[in-house]
């Protein structure tokens, strides 16, 4: 739902969810995207800004970035929520037919 998920892939979720940092543009009208870092829109030096500070977090504290990842995966991307968004669509769509 993009109302709940915004401009998030299945890849940012699973990244996200595996401990691997996601850096994304700040384009997310619902600030719904939870990535480790936004970049400027379409702002490629601040996006690799974003790569290159995300990449010196890791050097620094690479278990510590993966358990931030990780907690912002679980408490913001729930399949089973997502999955109980899809059954309801597709009964509603079943019942006007």
């Amino acid at each position: 739902s993009p109302s709940i998920y915004g401009d998030v892939t299945r890849v940012h979720q699973e990244a996200m969810g595996c401990g691997c940092p996601v850096v994304c543009w700040d384009t997310d009208p619902f600030q719904e995207s939870h990535p480790y870092k936004y970049a400027k829109a379409f702002d490629t030096a601040d996006m690799g800004q974003k790569i290159m500070d995300t990449y010196s977090d890791v050097l620094d504290d690479r278990e510590g970035v993966a358990r931030q990842c990780r907690s912002l995966a679980e408490r913001y991307f729930d399949i089973n929520f997502e999955a109980q968004q899809i059954v309801s669509i597709l009964r509603d769509v079943v019942a006007e037919q």
